[in-house]
């Protein structure tokens, strides 16, 4: 996982993320549920990861295609944990909780905060040298390279349901719905979509 800046929380947390599906993936429930918790914890947009599973799960026991057990540790725990942390917060705080002030800072109307920040960044790139605005635009080209190229593999890929799922959440709430305040920002804070590249990755690395 790389990432730049001096913030070792976002890798640390993608690291859970990956290291949850492969524990996920070998029936490690109890080794899943407690990396994803960590990686929700330190990183809330991993959240999508259990909002994922907790919906793929409950679809398929609908559908008579799985009962509940052990595998279910690896969405409740970590939103246990969520919870608790915004209980937590709300008590000692004593203000708006931290998941509605993170959810109204960092999401807005889909491609509202995306469709500017690229114009912004086209109006402002520089031909002559690579400024701030450049590597805005280059960080944009590669993730959507992946996001198109992991959508174009979602139908054909072994990936596990839960594995598409998150990858498209994640697309929607770090992408299609991120909130200027990571669309307008410079140099460096492209690690902020990070989790929907490495899902595209997941996928593709698990396509024929």
């Amino acid at each position: 996982v790389v990432s730049v800046g001096r913030d070792t929380s976002e890798p640390l947390a993608d690291a859970c993320l990956l290291g949850g599906l492969l524990a996920y993936r070998h029936r490690q429930f109890a080794l899943a549920a407690l990396l994803i918790a960590y990686g929700v914890f330190t990183n809330e947009p991993v959240l999508v990861l259990p909002v994922a599973l907790a919906v793929t799960r409950l679809w398929q026991m609908r559908r008579g295609q799985a009962r509940p057990g052990l595998a279910d540790l690896a969405w409740v725990f970590p939103g246990l944990i969520y919870l608790l942390l915004q209980v937590v917060q709300q008590v000692e705080v004593r203000g708006t909780p931290g998941g509605a002030a993170d959810a109204s800072a960092n999401l807005t109307w889909p491609f509202a905060a995306l469709v500017t920040g690229v114009a912004r960044d086209v109006h402002r790139m520089s031909w002559t040298h690579l400024g701030t605005y450049d590597y805005n635009l280059i960080e944009f080209l590669v993730l959507l390279a992946f996001v198109v190229a992991g959508f174009l593999v979602l139908g054909s890929t072994t990936a596990p349901l839960h594995e598409r799922a998150a990858f498209v959440g994640f697309v929607v709430a770090e992408l299609v719905c991120a909130s200027g305040e990571f669309w307008n920002s410079v140099f460096g804070d492209g690690r902020t979509y990070i989790d929907a590249y490495l899902m595209a990755v997941v996928l593709l690395l698990a396509t024929p």
